[in-house]
């Protein structure tokens, strides 16, 4: 594992996570580090497995993902909620990037 690429050893560290089928698990930046082929399969197998009954908790700061991938999150700013994220309002980012970004950087200030 030493001589793999950090995206390698994020990819090694996403299987073992799913080498026993979980019913809850918690991904801390789960996409950091892969390529944009990667970041989609991942992004795919993750979807099928949410569908498939999966409850998945993340902690992302890439801020275009927060509105395409969830179905649902918060901002937490100094460990209290500053922004609720639900259905409409991460719809509404994927049809306005730039508008979603303000809102989250806003409520991170």
């Amino acid at each position: 594992m030493g001589k793999c690429s950090s995206g390698m050893r994020q990819r090694a560290t996403l299987a073992l996570a799913f080498a026993v089928p979980p019913r809850i698990v918690i991904l801390d930046e789960p996409f950091n580090w892969l390529d944009p082929v990667a970041t989609f399969d991942v992004r795919a197998a993750l979807a099928q497995m949410v569908k498939g009954g999966l409850t998945l908790i993340t902690a992302l700061h890439d801020l275009s993902t927060q509105s395409g991938f969830r179905d649902g999150g918060i901002v937490l700013t100094k460990g209290r909620v500053s922004l609720q994220l639900n259905g409409a309002r991460l719809r509404a980012g994927r049809n306005d990037a730039a508008g979603f970004e303000r809102a989250l950087v806003a409520a991170l200030r």
